[in-house]
């Protein structure tokens, strides 16, 4: 009997501890920048259409920043502009008919690129990654603590026939 409370007791331990996020699960999407955690999708739109969204990202404006995180995500998410290269990193409206951006082509590596501002291509954007708060160790010894002390209890307790 006291075998199977302890095994219960670890079960439920241990189910609390992974319902409450001590254990994560790593996400591919997520790339470190210059010492910060950047959760990195991709969009397929036009810069027309999203140009709100485009010129909110980090590296908007720097060339070299765009350079940054082409050169950080490279090949990662495949080629999905003709099959040959991978998402722009729109820095830049040239004011003409195209959009500055720095792209990862699968033979020729970072390059920076003049690309029209109305034809549908897959463009990154980037968030602040928020990294899943881990409980104190404390918190989880306490759950450990109260499920032991409840087979304790019940242990004390008189069999009733």
């Amino acid at each position: 009997m006291l075998i199977k409370n302890i095994a219960l007791i670890t079960s439920l331990t241990v189910s609390a501890v992974t319902a409450s996020g001590a254990f994560t699960q790593a996400n591919a999407a997520i790339f470190n920048v210059g010492g910060t955690n950047y959760d990195i999708t991709t969009v397929s739109t036009t810069f027309n259409t999203s140009s709100s969204l485009l010129q909110s990202q980090p590296w908007w404006g720097s060339e070299t920043l765009a350079t940054t995180f082409a050169t950080t995500v490279a090949g990662s998410f495949g080629f999905p502009n003709f099959g040959s290269f991978g998402p722009l990193f729109a820095w830049a409206d040239s004011g003409g008919p195209n959009i500055n951006a720095v792209v990862f082509f699968s033979t020729l590596g970072i390059r920076s690129s003049l690309r029209d501002r109305s034809v549908t291509f897959t463009y990154a954007t980037a968030t602040l990654a928020n990294p899943t708060p881990v409980p104190e160790s404390s918190s989880i010894l306490g759950l450990g603590l109260i499920g032991l002390l409840g087979v304790v209890t019940r242990l004390k307790q008189p069999k009733q026939s």
